[in-house]
């Protein structure tokens, strides 16, 4: 894809943000459906990966795989997508422990509204997930790959 589609791609993404927050009397209402768009690939990192575990990431995010979360060696990849998100695959790995995944919290963000979400195909939606909160970092423990992200939410007074 190339910088023209990815800029139109993202100007539209803000307008549709834009103006889904012009009301001042929102309600709940259910959960919008995400349209699945083949996003560039920003940057990536793979490693083989077995038993002993490891470590990967690219600029913003890490992802930690502890001993014995594995009991085979497999090509492990982490790929930030033009989104924001991380593809992480093999899609739908399970482990014997949970791994950790990592973002960077960009300078001068208030930790507070941040979360990690994960990308649920079948349901069409993202799906906030536990994490932790540093100074400098969200993490959420996983039990399987998939698509993530790191968001920012806003609290209403």
């Amino acid at each position: 894809m190339n910088s023209y589609k990815i800029q139109l791609l993202l100007t539209v993404v803000a307008v549709v943000a834009s103006l889904a927050g012009c009301s001042s009397d929102r309600q709940p209402g259910p959960t919008v459906p995400v349209i699945s768009i083949p996003m560039a690939e920003l940057d990536s990192d793979s490693l083989m990966v077995g038993p002993s575990g490891g470590s990967l990431g690219v600029v913003g995010v890490n992802l930690s795989i502890p001993a014995g979360a594995l009991s085979e060696t497999i090509l492990i990849k982490l790929t930030k997508l033009a989104d924001g998100s991380v593809d992480l695959t093999p899609n739908g790995q399970r482990f014997a422990k949970q791994v950790s995944l990592s973002f960077s919290i960009p300078a001068g963000q208030d930790i507070t509204k941040t979360i990690v979400r994960w990308f649920d195909p079948s349901a069409g939606s993202w799906v906030v997930i536990p994490s932790i909160g540093s100074s400098v970092t969200r993490t959420a423990r996983l039990a399987h790959f998939s698509r993530y992200d790191l968001s920012v939410i806003e609290l209403s007074d």
